[in-house]
């Protein structure tokens, strides 16, 4: 898991660490916010001057400032001898997840509408990104593709989308809210956990081969199954002839 550090230097920076694959293996990613530019570079220019670091991965949403966010990350990497390698990508969004999509926005209408407006508008000051009352926030955030709140089918299409998007990235992460109560919060991590990281671990491919095959070869497996029961009998019959 990747956890926050506030590291003190001449230049300010809010990090995320994540664990690397082995000793020598070291990778830093940092989240940004507007504008872009200024954060990326002068990021970049932190981790050329004083670290060794080579690999670095960008955490951002699918908004349309995040587009942008990866294509300067892409070309000020490069001006300063560094790569950004896909694989160590990270996308961040919202979701809540549950049986039925009706169930899913009735859970957590009133804390999403409120966490946006409260926090990122009265709080934070960012312009209302919904003009209109707080529960029709989260219909419109869910219909603008940015917040994934309903069945675990919704998700997998959305990671689809994204992926499509974004033109690949290595991992998904989901921002913990708790929109809804306590054992409705752990239902969705389990629905995720059960219904859509399979779907993208190959955990699947395996199960998914077999079922497919028995399916194309059903009607000669089931054939082969009553001539052997057929056979049984026939010996049965002569031995108890005999």
């Amino acid at each position: 898991m990747a956890s926050p550090i506030v590291v003190r230097a001449e230049t300010p920076m809010v990090l995320c660490s994540i664990l690397p694959q082995q000793p020598d293996h070291i990778k830093w990613a940092f989240t940004t916010i507007p504008p872009p530019r200024f954060e990326v570079v002068t990021r970049l220019e932190y981790l050329k001057n004083k670290t060794q670091v080579k690999k670095i991965g960008v955490l951002h949403d699918p908004s349309p400032y995040a587009v942008l966010q990866k294509n300067i990350a892409e070309k000020t990497a490069a001006e300063h001898g560094k790569t950004m390698d896909r694989n160590d990508w990270r996308i961040v969004i919202h979701v809540h997840l549950a049986e039925t999509r009706e169930q899913a926005q009735a859970e957590a209408r009133d804390k999403a509408g409120h966490y946006q407006r409260d926090y990122f508008e009265t709080t934070l000051g960012h312009e209302r990104s919904v003009d209109g009352p707080i529960d029709t926030i989260l219909d419109t955030m869910v219909g603008r593709g940015l917040w994934c709140v309903g069945t675990p089918d919704d998700l997998v299409a959305m990671i689809h989308r994204l992926d499509e998007r974004s033109g690949g990235f290595g991992g998904l992460m989901i921002q913990a809210t708790e929109w809804a109560g306590r054992e409705e919060v752990f239902r969705s991590h389990e629905l995720i956990a059960r219904y859509v990281m399979p779907q993208f671990q190959g955990s699947l491919r395996g199960l998914q081969a077999s079922q497919a095959a028995s399916q194309k070869n059903s009607a000669a497996i089931r054939a082969m199954q009553v001539e052997a029961v057929e056979q049984a009998k026939r010996e049965y019959a002569a031995k108890a002839a005999n």
